[in-house]
């Protein structure tokens, strides 16, 4: 009698210690799942997606960028660019300030841009400059000349981190 219940609580034992290494192995892959998700995250920021010649209309396929939320066009060579923020699933949009774009006596300009898109297909929907005058008004609102390059600054947050920022994981 003795041996029976020494053999039921060693299996017990058993059966408990199995249970604690699955979940010990459960534990390190979720971890390992979400260390690669963050590393994912982080080779995302600031990459830039598209590179080449002023894009002025028509689409480009911008592989990608449907994994951003933010976004930076630069419509210019050697000026900062302007970032724009997703504002619906399939908009992106903002506006900006970019210095030393034209003569000495320009203060600053100006620049509103919306892209459209459908999945990495993207289009210009808006693509406009004013400059801003030193000591008197502004010149007339223009068509910018074209975007050369698109960098995505923010990428969107992938479900497996949204759950530990949320506190569900």
């Amino acid at each position: 009698m003795i041996c029976a219940l020494r053999g039921g609580k060693e299996g017990a034992m058993e059966e408990r210690q199995a249970l604690d290494e699955r979940k010990i192995r459960e534990l390190f892959k979720q971890t390992g799942d979400s260390i690669q998700a963050i590393l994912d995250y982080f080779r995302l920021k600031n990459k830039v997606l598209w590179e080449g010649d002023a894009w002025t209309s028509g689409t480009k396929t911008i592989l990608g960028i449907s994994k951003y939320q933010r976004i930076k066009v630069y419509p210019w060579n050697n000026h900062e660019g302007v970032e724009l923020e997703r504002y619906n699933a399939d908009n992106f949009g903002g506006e900006g300030f970019v210095q030393g774009v034209s003569s000495a006596s320009h203060y600053h300009t100006e620049i509103a841009v919306r892209l459209k898109l459908s999945g990495e297909t993207v289009a210009i929907s808006r693509g406009n400059y004013i400059q801003h005058i030193g000591g008197g008004n502004h010149a007339a609102l223009e068509n910018i000349g074209g975007i050369i390059k698109v960098v995505g600054t923010e990428p969107l947050l992938p479900e497996s981190l949204k759950k530990i920022t949320e506190g569900r994981g």
